[in-house]
């Protein structure tokens, strides 16, 4: 028995160590974002069974079935999503939209008004929703899913309130670039039109920064991420003369490395932004 023991490890918790490395997450980090402190959390990794409330806080954060999780070995069952370029997140947190599609059998662009942003938080993967959005199509270049969102507020010029963001859809965390801007659906703030610094692989989160520099950055931990969509182009009402968007590397570096401090450490003076 001892034997059998040693030799076969529970596919469960083997599981577990695999989808917490997969993020790149060390026992402490993972422990918290469960609600566990650290000598608790580990011991379901080594010796203890896994009970109701941990295997359900588990299952929600790493997006993976409880069936999935207690039977199956998911680093040999999710091999063919890195084939193809996609994070083991997609599962859950990064998924299958759904979405409309026109009498051509072509994608609608669905528009997300200012007002139904609260709507959509509750109703994102609700196609009864998604089929009540208004719907309209515009000479894309590329292929993917597209869908439209209003923004209000002046975090990020040169859009205004009122502007609409068309974004493609993201379906990999690996797809998220340093510096592009992004529409974030997450479960506490809705939706926020942002630039983003993608920690996912070091650190689990996303570091999200207006260009508007009044406004400082902040952390979005990638469980609390629902959708990510890529800008593509925008619909604009409102005047942009004077306006000029000046980037170089030299200041691309410079907002990374401040941006990252503040966000992590949270104790830097506004003054200090703006020392070389």
């Amino acid at each position: 028995m001892m034997e059998s023991k040693v030799a076969t490890e529970p596919v469960h918790k083997k599981n577990l160590v695999y989808l917490r490395k997969k993020l790149g997450m060390s026992q402490e980090q993972l422990a918290k974002e469960l609600g566990y402190l650290r000598s608790v959390y580990k011991e379901y990794e080594y010796e203890k069974q896994f009970d109701t409330g941990f295997l359900l806080k588990a299952s929600k954060f790493f997006g993976i079935g409880i069936n999935d999780f207690l039977e199956k070995d998911l680093e040999d069952e999710l091999k063919w999503r890195e084939d193809n370029k996609l994070d083991i997140l997609q599962a859950g947190n990064l998924k299958v939209l759904t979405v409309t599609i026109n009498e051509k059998q072509r994608e609608n662009i669905e528009f997300v008004p200012v007002k139904a942003k609260a709507g959509y938080l509750a109703g994102y993967s609700d196609p009864q929703f998604i089929t009540s959005l208004k719907r309209f199509h515009l000479p894309l270049v590329s292929s993917g899913t597209f869908r439209a969102f209003e923004i209000d507020g002046d975090s990020m010029p040169p859009h205004q309130s009122g502007s609409i963001i068309v974004a493609k859809y993201i379906d990999s965390w690996n797809d998220v670039k340093n510096l592009k801007t992004y529409v974030i659906v997450s479960k506490e703030e809705g939706v926020v039109y942002k630039r983003v610094l993608n920690k996912i692989r070091e650190k689990g989160h996303l570091v999200l920064m207006s260009d508007n520099p009044i406004y400082q950055p902040y952390i979005k931990n990638a469980s609390e991420i629902l959708e990510i969509w890529e800008y593509h182009c925008h619909i604009g009402f409102h005047a942009t003369d004077g306006y000029k968007q000046q980037v170089d590397e030299r200041l691309l570096n410079k907002i990374d490395e401040l941006s990252l401090e503040v966000a992590e450490l949270g104790n830097i003076m506004k003054g200090k932004l703006g020392v070389a």
